[in-house]
Formats: C-alpha cells, structure tokens, sequence
C-alpha cells in the first residue's frame, strides 16, 4: 500500500504588516474552507498532521484539527524543518549588488511602497544570487542548507510513515518547491518556476511506495470557491 503525503501551503499571510506571519483575514477564511474541504472530501481523515512553528502554518493547520469529527483523529507534529526560508531577508541583502548588474530593476522601487508592491519580481531577481551561495552571509541561512534542512525533515517523515497512511504536511512555497524538485529529480531552477504558482491554501500530493516517491497532483484550489479566494501572495 502506498502513503499519501499532501503539502499544503499555509493561508495568506499578512505581507507587508509590521508581522508578516499571521495569517490575514482572507489567509483565515482561506484556512477554514480548506478545512472544511479536507474534512468533508471523499477521503477519510489525515491520520497525521505535521507544520513548521510558524505561526501561519501553525494556524492553517489548527483550523483543520478544529473541524468536527477530525479532533483526537489526527495525530500532531510540530517540526520547524517545514518553516520557509527567509524571503524579505535573502532580497534585501541581494538586491543592491543584483541591481548594480540590472539597474532597471531600481525602478521597482520607486512610488509609494514600491518593495512590498513588487516583491515578487524583486525575489525572483534576487533568489540566483542566494542558490549560488555569492555573498553569503552568517546569519541568512544558505540555499543549500535550506535545501537540506527540507530534506531531511521529509526523511523524518517517511521515516515513520505507515503503508496506508495520510499525512497533511502544512508548509510553505519555498518548502513544497524542494520536496518536489527532490521527487522529480529537478534542478535548482524549479524554486524559481514554482514558488509563486503555488496558491495559498492549496494542496499538492505526493506519494510512498516501497522506498520511492511519485507526484500524484500538484496545486490544487479548485476547493477555494469563490474564485476571489484564490491569491498567490
């Protein structure tokens, strides 16, 4: 039999308040239809629940243990080898060297909260820099670290994992972009082409057999209805 893993990615959270990790109303909302979606699907309940210690992880996975029928069923795991990496961190210290190589991306910044209206574009600009490990810097943990650090919390994982078993693992982008580069056997390039096409609240599956891992599905919110619920930031 083979083990179900389903990665969720948190609720939106509240990018460019004074706290980024809490999720905000339409992060909470969000929370609770896909709740009640993973309660109620066809599916029988996740045996086991894992997220990071970030608080939005943390929140988008109370609101599926809250469900009714679902409390004492699934079993809880915390494990901050699920948390993301530091996006506003790895931008601000790339950035100025990226843009004495691309000046046109200065004028991103420009108006009225011009980091935060574009900080994908921003991310993206800046995230070859951060794989490649130029400039490092003691307190940023490194792509490859991060990379590493993903890997070997899914091994803890699958470690304990049960023929027949689901388990909801509620993490963020950057995380389910490495666990699916390492189940694809893709390069670093795959962070970049997935992490803002993974949808708030979406679920993407993957599953165990015999040692191996196989993508079932990926970014699914066709359970976020109506559609002004699906957000990618």
């Amino acid at each position: 039999m083979t083990t179900d893993i389903l990665l969720i990615r948190h609720g939106q959270a509240s990018f460019g308040a004074s706290n980024y990790d809490v999720l905000s109303p339409q992060g909470r909302r969000q929370a609770e239809v896909l709740a009640a979606h993973l309660s109620t699907s066809t599916s029988a309940p996740l045996d086991r629940v894992v997220h990071g210690n970030l608080m939005r992880q943390r929140d988008t996975a109370a609101a599926y243990l809250q469900q009714p029928g679902v409390n004492g069923i699934s079993q809880q795991q915390e494990h901050p080898g699920f948390n993301e990496f530091q996006a506003e961190h790895i931008v601000r210290h790339y950035l100025p060297r990226v843009i004495r190589q691309q000046p046109e991306l200065g004028q991103l910044l420009t108006g009225e909260n011009g980091f935060h209206r574009n900080f994908q574009p921003l991310l993206l600009a800046t995230l070859g820099s951060w794989q490649s490990c130029e400039f490092p810097r003691e307190d940023l943990e490194s792509w490859p670290a991060f990379r590493q650090r993903v890997r070997a919390a899914m091994a803890d994982i699958l470690t304990d994992a049960r023929p027949g078993e689901r388990i909801g693992i509620f993490t963020s982008g950057g995380v389910i972009a490495v666990i699916l580069q390492q189940v694809l056997g893709a390069d670093d390039s795959l962070l970049r082409h997935l992490n803002y096409r993974i949808a708030n609240a979406s679920i993407s599956c993957i599953t165990h057999e015999e040692g191996q891992l196989h993508l079932s599905y990926f970014n699914n919110y066709s359970h976020l209805q109506p559609a002004d619920l699906v957000t990618f930031r």
